[in-house]
């Protein structure tokens, strides 16, 4: 016989409250246990459950059996959940090392506690942390253990789609679209059969669809997906920002949209937003100059504003302060021959650099500096610093700065062919497209997971 476990510490109690916390409904979480009265019962403390049952109810709710007899399970959890929070932090800080130790310590005292249940959480703070530093495919490998969890409560569901989000960001970032639609697709489809518990996931998946669809030109499907978002998670102003990026994609004059940009610009400068003040400048630049040129008195009342912010500013975000001043030069080497303004960009640029992680920005510095020696007719040192780029991208990578790269080198080489043709019109037909595409850290916002 299944043996009948009494009715003592609150168990009926410490069921209901972690259901409710958890967002299921009585319901739910009888299904596949016991009857809906019964439940009921055993909530309201009026009927003993069986251990069977008792195991059942512990894996769907997530949490050990323990939780309902260890007196002290409570503080074990909130051990782990400040533990995790704390983890979190230390990312966001790029402290590597000590997130590293510290997802580590977590898996002992997940063990330690006999808590199974927040392996889970381990393994997507380990996949976050492969991911943050570019290692697609050992997050992917800690990602697959929730994938292939086989609990369909609220909170493994909702913790599928986030990683659905997270391994397609991670694919994003290489520039491999195809599988980072499938992965969005996945988060898609599991979010469909759950759409009550899945608002928030929903939501982001809508935000990085959307961000998606920019990258590859379908407009008509980023704004589709951006104006189904209802502002659970996504800021207004991002969601704004959003539909700004796909008027001026589709039309690309400043005149129809810098109301929106100004009335945008201004409430990140309210809030303080830094990383979309950045962005702000990015896509200012971008519109004055492709309109009216970098000699305009716009593009260079925009430029003189912009080094005084940059002068002035505190922030940590480098990598952003890198690609706006890497933007800089490119327009610089397209449009006028002012090497000594170009020269000082380059100095800037060099203050910034170290420690900058990201290999597309390094790469991107790099090609810059191809070019630069390239316009001014030193070939041998543009081949250098062009081949420095591509190994820096490596194999992996399939982003357009690489495509922009082998171009270079394709007409240094004085390539004679039907194909170098082609590419020659295919470059003057999408050179503006190519120049969003792979500043396109600089102007689209980062998935979000």
């Amino acid at each position: 016989m299944d043996k009948v476990l009494p009715r003592h510490n609150q168990i009926g109690e410490k069921i209901r409250n972690i259901r409710k916390k958890k967002k299921m409904t009585l319901e739910e979480l009888a299904e596949g246990i016991c009857s809906l009265g019964k439940m009921s019962n055993i909530e309201n403390g009026r009927q003993p459950v069986k251990e069977d049952e008792l195991q059942k109810i512990s894996k769907k709710l997530e949490v050990p059996m323990s939780y309902f007899v260890d007196p002290e399970i409570g503080d074990k959890l909130t051990e782990l959940d400040f533990a995790k929070q704390h983890i979190i932090e230390l990312m966001a800080l790029k402290e590597w090392s000590y997130t590293e130790k510290n997802i580590e310590m977590f898996k002992e005292k997940v063990q330690q506690y006999q808590i199974p249940s927040r392996l889970i959480d381990y393994y997507y703070l380990s996949g976050m942390l492969h991911l943050k530093l570019g290692q697609i495919v050992k997050a992917e490998q800690d990602f697959s253990h929730i994938l292939l969890e086989d609990n369909h409560n609220p909170y493994t569901i909702r913790l599928k789609i986030k990683t659905y989000n997270a391994i397609a960001s991670g694919y994003f970032s290489q520039k491999k679209l195809s599988r980072c639609l499938h992965f969005l697709n996945l988060g898609q489809d599991l979010s469909k059969d759950n759409p009550t518990i899945t608002k928030e996931e929903k939501e982001l998946l809508y935000y990085n669809f959307s961000i998606y669809h920019l990258y590859t030109g379908d407009y008509l499907n980023a704004f589709r997906f951006i104006n189904q978002i209802q502002n659970h998670v996504i800021e207004k102003s991002e969601i704004d920002y959003i539909k700004l990026l796909v008027t001026i994609l589709q039309d690309e004059h400043i005149n129809d949209v810098k109301e929106s940009l100004l009335s945008l610009r201004q409430s990140w400068q309210a809030s303080k937003n830094q990383e979309f003040i950045i962005r702000g400048w990015a896509i200012s630049t971008l519109l004055a100059v492709q309109s009216y040129g970098l000699q305009s008195d716009i593009a260079k009342n925009l430029r003189h504003e912009f080094l005084y912010y940059l002068e002035n500013d505190n922030s940590p975000l480098k990598e952003l302060k890198l690609s706006i001043i890497q933007l800089g030069i490119y327009l610089q080497l397209e449009q006028v021959d002012d090497k000594e303004y170009t020269e000082y960009l380059f100095k800037l640029a060099g203050d910034l650099y170290e420690g900058i992680e990201q290999r597309s920005i390094q790469a991107r510095n790099l090609f810059l500096e191809g070019k630069y020696h390239l316009k001014f007719g030193k070939k041998q040192e543009a081949s250098t610093f062009f081949e420095l780029a591509l190994s820096t991208l490596g194999q992996e990578d399939e982003s357009f700065l690489k495509a922009e790269i082998y171009y270079h080198i394709s007409k240094m080489n004085q390539a004679n062919s039907i194909e170098m043709s082609a590419l020659d019109i295919y470059y003057k037909n999408l050179k503006n497209q190519f120049l969003f595409t792979y500043f396109d850290d600089l102007i689209l916002p980062i998935f979000k997971y």
